[in-house]
């Protein structure tokens, strides 16, 4: 068995990355797990590998995550403006 997290060398190196046609889409690499930070309610921050389906289980009550929440911002106007958190920085 094996738990995984996004800094992990067997995961930090695939990232995924979406296409778009659109002239003003800006791409944009996500990473498998979430690392160095979660950037949406869901996202996934580790996983566990395991031979059977009850112990992967019982190993998933094992792992805690050590969170705070940052800022968010909900409008798309606001969010616009400087300062505002950005989901990926690189897209600025």
């Amino acid at each position: 068995m094996a738990v995984l997290t996004g800094d992990d060398p067997a995961v930090i190196r695939h990232r995924l990355r979406a296409k778009s046609v659109l002239p003003s889409y800006v791409e944009t690499e996500h990473p498998a797990l979430a690392w160095p930070r979660v950037r949406y309610c869901g996202e996934a921050v580790a996983a566990v590998v395991g031979t059977d389906r009850y112990t992967v289980e019982d190993a998933t009550l094992l792992v805690q995550v050590d969170d705070a929440p940052l800022p968010a911002t909900v409008d798309a106007l606001e969010a616009m403006r400087a300062g505002a958190p950005a989901l990926h920085a690189e897209a600025l």
